[in-house]
């Protein structure tokens, strides 16, 4: 069922779709746009996928929210460039990794999924006594990571729906991304084709990459894909941004959740 209404549709029609279980498209765009994507909707088979291997995350996966440290080595097996980081205890450690990277770098708490809303992300870190200060107060494990210099930012999601399975997301990142409608979303598992038609279609995202960053945010989509597919524990994966640059774009921030471990490991 479609409206002509972008607004709230007369509740006639909402109490109608409502009671019969029938989409409710909002606007003769949304209903367009949904003819479309039905006309090139086909059954999905092995040979639509773009050839590859499961990669073996057994080591690495274990139900929950997995930690920043191992959701990156899970996103770097999948070819996922993440920013250098190191996994320290205590300030001794933190300062020997900072040390190592290079200043200026970024001091994380290693646990919880949204950190920054905490206030577990200490930013422009440019000496040992800095590092040392953001360590202790943290507590615990901390990640050391490299700072990544400033740049557009990407949103990169997979969420598994319960009734339709798993489902990419791309977009501009922010705050209010999401909220915003900024994103693109579409059913995995995805074609290289189709990876590319859903980055085009995210609101002003084709805008700010240049051929090598809408390269590496289409290969960002594809590897969710592959990894809802090869690993069905894993039930979200989401990269939090990926940071456009101007010969690349690198992720500076990732979480999987797994919902329990399977044959698949």
């Amino acid at each position: 069922m479609t409206t002509v209404h972008v607004t709230d549709p007369p509740r006639r029609i909402a109490n109608y779709a409502a009671a019969n279980g029938v989409a409710l498209l909002r606007g003769t765009r949304a209903s367009v746009e949904a003819l479309a994507a039905v006309s090139m909707w086909h059954p999905f088979g092995n040979k639509d996928l773009d050839p590859h291997e499961a990669i073996d995350l057994s080591d690495l996966l274990h139900p929950g929210a997995l930690s920043e440290h191992l959701s990156a080595e899970i996103m770097e097996r999948y070819g996922i460039p993440m920013a250098d980081r190191r996994l320290a205890e205590g300030p001794d450690e933190a300062i020997k990794a900072a040390q190592e990277l290079g200043f200026p770098v970024v001091v994380k708490m290693n646990g919880p999924a949204h950190k920054a809303s905490v206030g577990g992300v200490a930013l422009g870190l440019n000496s040992a006594e800095e590092v040392s200060v953001a360590t202790q107060a943290f507590g615990g494990s901390v990640l050391v990571a490299q700072e990544i210099a400033a740049g557009p930012e990407v949103i990169c999601g997979m969420t598994r729906d319960p009734h339709y399975g798993p489902v990419i997301a791309v977009g501009i990142g922010g705050r209010y991304a999401e909220a915003l409608s900024l994103t693109a979303t579409s059913l995995a598992p995805i074609t290289h084709d189709q990876a590319v038609r859903l980055v085009g279609k995210a609101p002003g995202l084709a805008k700010l990459a240049n051929e090598e960053t809408f390269d590496a945010i289409v290969y960002t989509a594809l590897v969710l894909s592959r990894l809802a597919v090869d690993h069905p524990s894993i039930v979200e994966a989401d990269i939090n941004p990926l940071i456009l640059g101007p010969n690349g774009a690198v992720a500076v921030d990732a979480l999987v959740v797994c919902e329990h471990l399977s044959a698949d490991g």
